[in-house]
């Protein structure tokens, strides 16, 4: 069993080890300084406390994840009196992963791309001559 220091665990965490302290204590788990040793067992039940007072505890029953990323910029753009005029966009882009999508059927989504292309290939070849 791994076991490593309330103050090293801080240093991984990017944490200081006085707010590391009081998690601990707040999670049911008695460390008193930054010298006393934390065991994954520890670390387990730290997680969970975290995941229940951040109300994300059901995370590991999640089966799809998406991600949306924003990017916003101001286009400054002149109308016919000459005033320039600030337009905010925002443009999104996202993605959406399955757990359900197994390992084979996503080593089988490139091969269908390339077959796609060959085919289109040829067939524009053939169209040429």
């Amino acid at each position: 069993m791994a076991t490593t220091t309330v103050k090293a665990l801080a240093e991984e965490l990017k944490r200081s080890s006085a707010d590391l302290l009081v998690q601990l204590k707040a999670a049911g788990i008695e460390k008193e300084s930054e010298s006393d040793k934390i065991t994954d067992k520890d670390k387990t039940a730290l997680l969970g406390y975290l995941q229940k007072a951040h109300g994300s505890a059901d995370a590991g029953a999640r089966k799809k994840i998406t991600l949306t990323k924003r990017e916003t910029s101001e286009i400054r753009q002149a109308d016919s009196a000459g005033r320039t005029r600030t337009v905010q966009v925002e443009v999104r882009k996202s993605g959406f992963w399955s757990s359900a999508m197994s390992l084979q059927n996503q080593k089988k989504l490139p091969r269908k791309k390339r077959s796609r292309r060959l085919l289109r290939k040829s067939q524009s070849c053939r169209m040429r001559n």
